[in-house]
């Protein structure tokens, strides 16, 4: 899975051209700020908060305006 780091807003805007819902999901971790996109149809985010150790966060989806 490819997964961005506080992504710009350009990377945002591949991840959800690249996906096959035009869409991406985000979380955000509560204590470090650090924000994690990645194509929707790969993972599901509490998998994702699960392997980088985030335990409260919060979280979206983003889509082509």
């Amino acid at each position: 899975m490819k997964l961005f780091k506080n992504p710009t807003k350009a990377e945002i805007k591949a991840v959800i051209a690249e996906s096959a819902h035009t869409a991406a999901k985000w979380l955000k971790g509560s204590k470090t700020g650090d924000t994690y996109y990645w194509r929707a149809e790969q993972s599901q985010r509490a998998a994702v908060a699960e392997q980088y150790g985030i335990a409260d966060y919060t979280k979206g989806i983003a889509v082509v305006d």
